[in-house]
């Protein structure tokens, strides 16, 4: 924690170029005892807000759906959290998917950190979990058809919290 917190700069964390290191430090400084009057985490969750695109986005499907998740404890951010829901929900190809395993499992979690079930979100009656179990092997991992390993092994991990309807702020243990 120290590291991250050291990294901040009045006003984000990290590069000041990018917004998805500052979106990965709120969940993890959420389950740190850090708390939405926090004045860093205000700061921090200001600066994710003012990334937002007028889409609804955070500049793609992964990064809504990981902002989604920071971004739930504060109430304020409701408005927002709603137009991006609008956007993933626009992206959704009809094979029930997001593109591809790793952005489909990041939304996953995103809906179910909303509340919802990813089975409720349905295009040509094909869901996100359906588009998984396509990209599955018979040996259990995913990107059947991918020859790196690393692949499965990442695109697996990333959807065991997504079909288990897991959300970062659940999955993270919560310390002082």
């Amino acid at each position: 924690i120290k590291k991250i917190i050291g990294l901040f700069d009045g006003r984000q964390f990290g590069d000041p170029t990018f917004f998805n290191d500052d979106i990965f430090a709120l969940l993890v400084l959420n389950q740190a005892g850090y708390g939405t009057n926090d004045e860093m985490i205000k700061q921090t969750a200001a600066f994710i807000i003012s990334k937002q695109l007028s889409d609804g986005s955070w500049s793609g499907v992964d990064l809504t759906a990981a902002a989604i998740q920071a971004l739930m404890p504060f109430p304020a951010a409701a408005n927002l959290i709603a137009k991006a829901k609008n956007f993933l929900a626009n992206a959704q190809k009809t094979d029930g998917g997001f593109g591809d395993t790793y952005a489909t499992s990041w939304v996953m979690q995103a809906i179910s950190a909303m509340g919802e079930n990813a089975g409720s979100w349905q295009k040509n009656n094909n869901t996100p979990e359906s588009y998984l179990a396509l990209s599955q092997g018979a040996d259990g991992g995913l990107e059947k058809n991918s020859s790196l390993e690393v692949n499965r092994i990442w695109s697996t991990s990333y959807a065991i919290p997504a079909v288990s309807a897991k959300p970062w702020l659940n999955i993270l243990n919560s310390f002082n």
